[in-house]
């Protein structure tokens, strides 16, 4: 098994905070229409990002009860960033005029969500030692099967 170390420095928190302020903001002023083909972009970048978390996450070993509270912060604010895409997919979806780019935004932002909610829900069970408890009982009864079959 490969352990990778899920520092801070590794997880672009700061940069996915400052792309969907972006389109927060954008989503407020009601400016997609004039601004759709930024936001696309940034929400792109965006899905770059969450697959970066999304890859230290899982070749992640929580072990201590530092990794398990660094766990626990990444998907409070996964979870928060979901919820605040999901009201931001909202707004955009009932903006009248409709925005040139609306179809393309509101899909991105649906995957987007789905992706920072299963990024939080990877994470907060990283974090949970009963369930890395579970999973490790699990792996030595497929390896005692394995070997006795």
């Amino acid at each position: 098994m490969r352990v990778v170390a899920v520092e801070s420095e590794n997880i672009p928190l700061e940069a996915i905070d400052a792309i969907c302020k972006r389109v927060r903001f954008a989503a407020a002023q009601g400016a997609i229409g004039t601004l759709g083909l930024g936001v696309c972009a940034n929400l792109i970048r965006l899905r770059y990002r969450l697959d970066g978390v999304e890859c230290a996450i899982s070749l992640d070993d929580a072990r201590t009860e530092a990794d398990r509270t660094r766990l626990r912060k990444i998907a409070r604010f996964h979870q928060r960033i979901a919820d605040a895409m999901s009201g931001d997919r909202e707004r955009i979806a009932a903006m009248q005029p409709p925005p040139l780019f609306r179809f393309a935004i509101v899909r991105l932002l649906d995957a987007l969500v789905v992706q920072a909610e299963d990024l939080a829900e990877t994470a907060a069970l990283g974090a949970s030692a009963e369930f890395a408890d579970l999973v490790e009982k699990e792996l030595m009864g497929r390896r005692a099967a394995a070997a006795d079959g």
